[in-house]
């Protein structure tokens, strides 16, 4: 196995306290020395996979340090396996147990005031004033907990991947803030990136901005961090998923992002090279718990609304809570081009029970279900609407032997293009589950709905947003006074 050794820190720090982090795939020893030659750290245990953290002191300016790691020579990564470098005249891997180095430096630097200004045309010489604005990137490396850095409006076209890094982080009282300015809207525009943007801090608040237009299979903004909000965000145009919840497979669970709240944004047209994968927004793969979106519209996407996979070689991910959010016309672009997946809202995958939670949705005029359990068993469905879909608007079923654990309350499904599919667990029919079966929304009792349960059933309506940020249905499946109570979603 080849020896992988990380500085898990930034090279940036506002402050004169640093937390120093360290990683490596083997047992060993480290030793830091910094540029004044002082040892900091000399031969300290690091465990395989545990980050080794230190708090060192900053001086203005560069700080440097020297990190030396020794791998233990009797540590084995697995059966028959030894730690191993690449040897430049074999061009090949073979059994090394030799000490590395890594050179680390970090710049401490910050601005004065309780805000941080920032314009299309700023740069790194600037002071964070109206006057004399920042640049993006110089502003997010150097805000302060508590220091909002404010984006005047217009079109911001990075070169490259902008990304707020693992370790810039603000505190649960002194959250770090990236927000427009007040009546205006900040644009960030990816077309000239070889990225997108990565939000792997912790504690950050991004408010009133657009992502738009990454390139080929590459997302639009990524969080991979702990308690973010992001809130009244559009993506859109880009070249995978808008907005995803993720974190990397190389790293344990505990290290999945986890308790962020993506609330109030909007995702469309985005579309991958190869029309199969992008989605609205997702919460795939590796992701831990507490994760919600609140509030969210997902339209016209290539592949997905919402998608919430897991897979058996990275195992289950937390509970994702989706609540009072809108999937519509996913499955194609808004030029009707293309043909993905198209399912509203896509619950999990490769029959790995996690009881993620649609609450109080809707889901219309997808191109095949409105909301399916992808062969999760066990998704929680709560005060639902479905209508319309191309193929089923509910398919609920899992894989293999394990036992199907669906909870449906509430929800209400009508004129779908196929009846609804839950047979794998057919006491989900009950007084208070309206399902279609073809011809009728009926409930166990043979009590059947009305086409007219609706303020408006015409399709060609667009939700739009309320000055607040919720989303206002125009009267699109709204619930007439008619409509039985505690049934269906109730969005206004």
């Amino acid at each position: 196995m080849p020896l992988q050794v990380k500085v898990d820190s930034p090279t940036t720090c506002v402050t004169g306290e640093y937390l120093f982090v360290f990683v490596a795939n083997a047992d060993g020893a480290i030793t830091v020395v910094d540029g004044d030659r002082r040892t900091l750290v000399k031969g300290e245990k690091v465990t395989a996979g545990r980050d080794f953290v230190r708090s060192f002191a900053l001086k203005q300016g560069f700080n440097d340090f020297a990190v030396t790691f020794t791998p233990d020579s009797a540590f084995r990564p697995g059966e028959n396996q030894v730690m191993a470098a690449w040897d430049r005249e074999t061009l090949a891997y073979t059994e090394s147990y030799a000490p590395v180095s890594v050179n680390h430096s970090v710049l401490r630097h910050s601005y004065a005031g309780s805000e941080l200004r920032v314009a299309p045309d700023g740069d790194f010489l600037g002071n964070g004033t109206q006057e004399r604005p920042l640049d993006l990137e110089t502003a997010l490396l150097f805000a302060k907990d508590g220091q909002a850095i404010v984006l005047a409006g217009g079109v911001y076209r990075p070169v490259r991947a902008v990304t707020i890094p693992r370790g810039n982080d603000g505190r649960v009282e002194a959250r770090r803030v990236l927000k427009s300015a007040p009546g205006e809207r900040a644009i960030l525009d990816f077309g000239r990136a070889n990225g997108g943007m990565l939000l792997a801090g912790n504690f950050w608040t991004i408010d009133c901005i657009d992502v738009r237009s990454t390139q080929g299979n590459i997302k639009g903004l990524q969080v991979s961090g702990n308690d973010n909000i992001v809130k009244n965000v559009n993506t859109y145009d880009c070249g995978d998923t808008g907005l995803q919840i993720s974190g990397n497979s190389a790293e344990p669970p505990a290290k999945w992002p986890r308790d962020n709240l993506i609330l109030n944004c909007s995702s469309w047209n985005n579309c991958d090279p190869a029309a199969n994968n992008a989605d609205g927004f997702a919460a795939k793969l590796t992701c831990g718990e507490g994760n919600a979106f609140r509030g969210c519209i997902a339209f016209s996407n290539v592949d997905d609304g919402w998608d919430l996979f897991s897979k058996i070689e990275s195992g289950p991910i937390g509970v994702v809570l989706i609540e009072d959010c809108v999937a519509f016309r996913n499955g194609s672009l808004l030029d009707g081009s293309h043909q993905g997946d198209g399912n509203g809202f896509k619950l999990g995958g490769d029959g790995i029970a996690v009881a993620h939670i649609l609450r109080n949705s809707i889901a219309y005029d997808n191109r095949t279900s409105g909301i399916t359990s992808n062969s999760d068993p066990a998704i929680v469905l709560e005060r639902n609407t479905s209508y319309g879909n191309g193929q089923s608007n509910i398919t609920l079923y899992g894989k293999g032997d394990l036992s199907r654990s669906f909870v449906a309350r509430g929800n209400l499904s009508m004129k779908g293009g196929a009846a609804d599919a839950y047979r794998e667990m057919p006491e989900l029919a009950s007084p208070d589950n309206y399902f279609w079966d073809g011809a009728r929304s009926v409930n166990s009792a043979g009590q059947q709905l009305p086409t007219g349960i609706f303020v408006s059933a015409d399709l060609s309506l667009m939700p739009v947003r309320k000055p607040d940020g919720s989303i206002d249905m125009k009267g699109l499946l709204v619930l007439a006074k008619n409509a039985p109570a505690g049934i269906g979603a109730h969005i206004p």
